[in-house]
């Protein structure tokens, strides 16, 4: 079990209130959107986090967790699609 995973991540800045797993973030950019630090127990954790904030969150890094989220969602869509 990874303890110290952190995820780099950008999401809107109007959804800082809702996250409680945040190391650090930065400044909103011209877009609205702020990087932000997150700690998950685990990728999957992590994972799941993400997808339940649709838009409001992208998954910068690493890399393996945004590819686990991309392939998340494009098997949810799959799924409604059949």
């Amino acid at each position: 079990m990874d303890n110290n995973l952190i995820s780099k991540s950008r999401f809107k800045a109007q959804a800082l209130e809702i996250f409680r797993r945040i190391e650090r973030t930065g400044e909103p950019d011209a877009e609205g959107w702020v990087e932000v630090a997150l700690r998950f127990d685990v990728e999957e954790m992590a994972c799941e986090y993400a997808l339940g904030f649709g838009t409001q969150l992208e998954v910068l890094e690493p890399a393996s967790l945004r590819e686990k989220v991309l392939a998340a969602a494009q098997n949810v869509v799959a799924f409604y699609n059949s």
